[in-house]
């Protein structure tokens, strides 16, 4: 399996969407993630009460060998770190589970020296002699190799029908009719390079149906094929979050900049979701640029 360019959010969701699969197979009902936004993180991304703890991680490539182990083996230690630490609170969250197992999952490893340390640990973390550490714990360091067959189930995962379907001139007037400082916001960054006035209220109208229509189809998707929603978002956070350096508003100088940035994001989600079809991806890809348009992460520069 090859090696792909994973972002930290983007890593975590996958690793989680193979994990649960795996435990609804195996052992359904048994596997646990564990949200960090309130009160930051424990140690472990997930738990089983078959006795496994996940931590997820991804280093900012590229990377020598040296320097990757290197930020593996720190990680490794802080996160381990958290059980001591953080005794009463994953106490608490482990109930009567007992770790046997602390799973280290990252993209990649090349380095012996990380196992070893692994093992290293292993005698401190039997040290602090905690409650909920099984007298048997080990900690093992996998890839997504080691989950090559729920990769492979997520990825060509048959995809139930998605249809866009169309909306009439009547859904998109009452959308803007109560949504009137988002559809406003586009409209003024068109206008402001377009030249006719009844031309940019074509074209914000147009997006504004692209981005209803999609966002039913991502709606649809959460429900029917929740991986599939999950690719979409992370996509198109990324996509996102890099507009100001790969489109920056000096770039941006007419609206017509915008199908390039339509087909970048639409190879995206179909290369993240290999069973969507082109109008899926095309559509979730304009819907995604409506948001930016409407929410401000996109601008025109000036004409």
């Amino acid at each position: 399996m090859g090696v792909h360019a994973w972002s930290g959010a983007e890593f975590q969701q996958y690793c989680m969407a193979v994990l649960s699969r795996r435990y609804a197979r195996a052992n359904p009902h048994a596997f646990q993630t564990v949200p960090d936004k309130d009160q930051g993180d424990l140690g472990m991304e997930a738990f089983s009460h078959d006795g496994a703890a996940y931590q997820c991680y991804v280093a900012e490539e590229p990377l020598s060998v040296t320097k990757l182990y290197e930020k593996q083996r720190d990680k490794m230690s802080t996160d381990l770190n958290k059980l001591l630490v953080k005794k009463d609170d994953v106490a608490n969250l482990l109930g009567s589970s007992k770790l046997k197992k602390y799973v280290f999952l990252v993209p990649r490893f090349d380095s012996k020296k990380l196992v070893l340390h692994a093992n290293n640990k292993v005698n401190d973390v039997l040290s602090w002699n905690l409650p909920f550490i099984h007298s048997e714990f080990r900690i093992v360091i996998e890839t997504l190799d080691n989950y090559q067959t729920e990769s492979r189930e997520i990825n060509e995962l048959p995809l139930p029908l998605i249809s866009v379907e169309p909306l009439g001139p009547e859904e998109t007037q009452v959308w803007s009719g109560g949504n009137m400082t988002l559809f406003d916001t586009a409209k003024s960054k068109i206008s402001a390079v377009t030249d006719s006035p009844t031309i940019a209220t074509a074209i914000v109208e147009t997006l504004l149906k692209q981005y209803l229509e999609g966002e039913n189809a991502l709606q649809r998707l959460k429900e029917v094929a929740p991986d599939n929603y999950q690719n979409v978002l992370s996509a198109r956070s990324n996509k996102e979050s890099l507009l100001v350096i790969e489109h920056p508003p000096s770039s941006l100088s007419s609206p017509t900049s915008l199908p390039a940035i339509m087909d970048e994001l639409s190879a995206n989600f179909s290369r993240e979701n290999p069973n969507f079809n082109k109008t899926l991806s095309d559509r979730l890809a304009w819907a995604s640029i409506g948001d930016w348009l409407m929410r401000c992460p996109m601008d025109f520069g000036a004409p």
